[in-house]
């Protein structure tokens, strides 16, 4: 058995003892003992750990040079549902919601920015860097911030949902109320200017035809 085929294997078995300890889990392997709970984790993390299964199966029954290729995404996964498997149902639970309020928060200013500015692109670090150009520094700054947090949160560290779940509902007030106000202040005239620097040019064409 390959190094990375034996980490893979341990990681899968170490997952499973949780399970089993914390959640009641039960079955052969780590898909059943999953399914058997499914419902006491958030989606965030079992499909994860789904994920970490599956590579384990193929890497064993199918080939192993796949332990290799994708050693990588276990141990990132893993990373991701470690910490969170130290909770309890219920705090499991109530973190798996801030994190499903931190996505909504996320995907309702992207269709904000769609909507309002024209924003392209796959997330809202994508679509800001689209419109940077019509928005407030003040606005940028703070879109650029709750993205970065949404993106820790569903990518690198589940807790962090709900550890700043309350800055990412203001930071999102505060991104609205700027854009709302940007929105409303009246937009300065350029014609008035432009007519006066034209009869100042006709003025100065007539003093040459008199000299």
């Amino acid at each position: 058995m390959s190094d990375a085929l034996t980490q893979i294997v341990q990681i899968s078995q170490e997952l499973e003892q949780r399970l089993e300890k914390r959640y009641g889990a039960t079955g052969r392997g780590l898909h059943e003992k999953l399914t058997s709970i499914e419902a006491k984790i958030p989606s965030h993390v079992s499909s994860r750990i789904r994920k970490i299964a599956t590579i384990r199966n193929h890497a064993v029954h199918e080939d192993t040079s796949l332990a290799e290729e994708n050693l990588k995404a276990v141990k990132e996964a893993y990373s991701y549902v470690a910490p969170a498997l130290k909770y309890t149902e219920v705090a499991l639970v109530k973190i798996g919601k801030s994190l499903d309020r931190v996505q909504k928060i996320s995907d309702d200013l992207e269709e904000l920015l769609a909507q309002k500015y024209g924003a392209t692109g796959l997330g809202l670090f994508a679509k800001l860097e689209s419109v940077k150009e019509k928005l407030p520094f003040s606005a940028k700054n703070k879109i650029r911030k709750l993205a970065t947090i949404r993106s820790k949160a569903a990518n690198r560290d589940f807790t962090d949902g709900h550890r700043y779940i309350d800055e990412v509902i203001k930071l999102d007030q505060a991104i609205r109320d700027i854009l709302a106000k940007s929105s409303s202040s009246p937009q300065k005239r350029q014609g008035p200017k432009k007519r006066v620097f034209q009869r100042k040019e006709d003025k100065s064409s007539q003093r040459r035809q008199d000299i």
